[in-house]
């Protein structure tokens, strides 16, 4: 099956006059099979739809850990909860905040059980308007295994909240050298655990640079993606 994927890919790629991309990660995968490297196109993903900046409420965050998703796999939920499992017992007062449904929700209401965080786990059910719970969180953690271009990432810094992420596919995108967010190994639990105390620690600093980092949400624009896009028809 490997092989056949691998001939497919190859075929389809080599075949396309221009292969379009939303991720550093991807386009990097993708040229692997190409011929000519020049065929594959970066874009990230035109998701933000305009320059208004949406209002943060002045107010102080409340000490909790902010995840978001699908309950899958892919969303590494679980991974997640046992992390939080090993550093709650030094964030007395922290809990963490689940917001969303899916297929591994049993799942993870047994593990929150097994593990005795009842008191300190929160779920809510998925809303498309976040804000609220961004704003009232003191870190957004996106633990999954991969992405395409985790969009929800895009929503937390438009919410001025100071983000880690796994190494998935368009998080460096979005993060990469600014000191509004970390990114840490897939599945690293130990270098996790680092990072989330480094932002406790110094979290007025986190959050200052998470504020100016809104800012940038402009490489997101629809208007100046779908230029990009119409450029590479033209051609």
């Amino acid at each position: 099956i490997g092989y056949l994927i691998f001939l497919t890919k190859f075929i389809s790629f080599n075949l396309a006059n221009r292969t379009i991309t939303n991720a550093t990660r991807s386009l990097k995968s993708i040229r692997f099979f190409l011929l000519n490297k020049k065929k594959v196109i970066l874009i990230l993903n035109p998701y933000v739809s305009h320059k208004k900046k949406i209002k943060i409420r002045k107010k102080i965050r409340k000490k909790q850990i902010l995840i978001a998703g699908r309950f899958t796999k892919q969303k590494n939920f679980k991974f997640a909860i046992k992390v939080f499992k090993e550093i709650s017992t030094k964030l007395k007062n922290y809990k963490l905040v689940i917001v969303g449904n899916g297929s591994q929700k049993k799942q993870i209401l047994n593990l929150i059980k097994f593990l005795n965080l009842k008191n300190k786990v929160r779920i809510y059910g998925w809303t498309n308007n976040l804000d609220k719970y961004f704003q009232n969180s003191k870190i957004f953690l996106l633990p999954s295994l991969y992405e395409g271009s985790p969009n929800i990432l895009i929503d937390a810094i438009s919410n001025g909240i100071p983000c880690i992420s796994s190494n998935c596919s368009g998080a460096a995108d979005i993060l990469k050298k600014n000191k509004a967010g970390l990114i840490y190994p897939i599945n690293n639990k130990k270098i996790l655990i680092k990072d989330i105390f480094k932002i406790i620690n110094n979290y007025k600093i986190y959050e200052k640079y998470a504020l100016k980092f809104r800012d940038k949400q402009s490489r997101f624009l629809t208007d100046n993606q779908s230029l990009q896009y119409l450029k590479v028809l033209k051609n």
